[in-house]
């Protein structure tokens, strides 16, 4: 259920919608599917919560040519599946050991607490086979001994944490389409629904508080008329901040040159939009808050009518960790090529220091007596500031730097102006 002061509404034809199928394009889903299977020969599925197989790529053949061909051990393979689900729970990566021998995994696509799909790898050992505990179950099962003894060994070996690891990459990924599918069957029904009358938009614009994305609208006059909770909540801007579309574009992209080479090419398309009803493209930017703080969000704009209607999705997790991951890969780079010490401690407090904007880094070096701190790289802080630590000879209370070679442990100053260290 969804409550307001005003209304109560029933979530009926949400959970009718909210089906990975309906979210997701299934076609490209597997294709991806796909692309794992013939990267690391793992086969993988995807089963609906009705029970409705979405996708199969790939069996191994002493599953598709022994296994499932064989009575006794197809049985055994299902009572492995059915036990392998009842030991599954949300947020988790279940393993079973089938009968037959082989190792299966699963885990649950869960949106917003609801569970769309599950996703299967499978058919896979944790280390080498042992090859008499095969041969036993060839004569049992009157299998050709050589050619099953063959399956198996082609059978993929993988480590458990591989297996975890790879389980949740698929799943991050299928998480992060079905959201964003999500976002748009959202956006669908809302601009269906800002087209009712003045009354319902009032009980419409309380159940908008709830939603887990920003939303905003402007007439066509440019005119800002609503934004809701999670917008205030993620970029710090009321109603009263934003007068009109201007205000925002100058407040949220402050920079010209940004606004020049990524804003204002998408307001174009935007407002070409309107006149062709064409598709407009998604946005992906970064925002500075009301704060100075940034978020990385992708922003999706439609007309309904004369709205011009907005919603943010917050991607700023995701972003600040592809980042991270791509400044330690170059760094890593830097090191391989021999780069200079100093360009390299210059490149990570850069890189410090642009993930948090309100930071000011440094990091120095002992000499070779190990007595004296040497200013190494500090780009954003004043000469005087390092002129004076550089040479200054550590020791306990000697600012947070001195003290902490001092002691080799980590000191932490709340407050530089007051602490005593200071």
């Amino acid at each position: 259920m969804v409550e307001s002061k005003k209304m109560v509404i029933t979530t009926q034809e949400w959970e009718e919608n909210l089906k990975f199928s309906n979210l997701v394009d299934i076609a490209a889903f597997e294709r991806l599917m796909e692309s794992l299977y013939k990267a690391t020969g793992i086969p993988n599925g995807l089963v609906a919560e009705d029970g409705e197989l979405l996708s199969q790529i790939g069996w191994t053949n002493a599953c598709a040519l022994f296994h499932r061909i064989n009575t006794q051990t197809n049985q055994q393979c299902q009572e492995s599946n059915i036990e392998l689900m009842q030991s599954l729970h949300e947020d988790d990566i279940a393993c079973s050991k089938c009968k037959n021998g082989l190792l299966d995994y699963a885990t649950p696509i869960v949106i917003e607490g609801h569970r769309l799909a599950t996703l299967f790898l499978g058919q896979v050992l944790s280390e080498t086979p042992e090859m008499e505990f095969f041969r036993k179950r060839a004569k049992e099962f009157d299998y050709d001994e050589a050619k099953y003894i063959e399956a198996i060994r082609a059978v993929p070996i993988v480590e458990k944490e591989q297996m975890e690891s790879l389980m949740e990459c698929m799943v991050g990924m299928a998480q992060m389409l079905a959201s964003s599918g999500l976002a748009r069957l959202r956006q669908i029904t809302l601009e269906r629904d800002l087209n009712k009358s003045d009354e319902q938009r009032i009980e419409l614009e309380d159940i908008l508080n709830f939603a887990p994305i920003g939303i905003g609208w402007s007439n066509s006059d440019g005119k800002i008329e609503y934004v809701n909770h999670q917008f205030t909540k993620l970029f710090g801007y009321t109603l009263e901040d934003l007068p009109d579309i201007k205000t925002w574009f100058n407040k949220a992209y402050p920079d010209p040159e940004y606004q020049k080479v990524l804003i204002n090419p998408w307001r174009l398309e935007v407002l070409a939009a309107k006149e062709k009803s064409t598709p407009i493209p998604e946005l992906e930017a970064t925002i500075t808050c009301k704060d100075g703080s940034k978020r990385h969000v992708f922003i999706r704009a439609s007309w309904v009518g004369e709205k011009r209607l907005m919603n943010f999705s917050d991607m700023t997790a995701h972003w600040k960790s592809e980042q991270r991951n791509q400044a330690h890969d170059a760094m890593l780079g830097m090191v391989a090529k021999g780069s200079a010490l100093s360009e390299i401690l210059h490149n990570i407090v850069h890189t410090i220091e642009n993930e948090e904007s309100s930071s000011l880094c440094s990091i120095l070096l002992l000499d070779e007596d190990g007595k004296h701190l040497l200013s190494t790289a500090a780009p954003s802080l004043p000469e005087f500031y390092n002129d004076a630590i550089n040479g200054v000879e550590i020791g306990m209370g000697v600012g947070s730097c001195g003290t902490a070679a001092f002691l080799a442990e980590r000191v932490i100053v709340e407050d530089i102006m007051t602490h005593a260290y200071w």
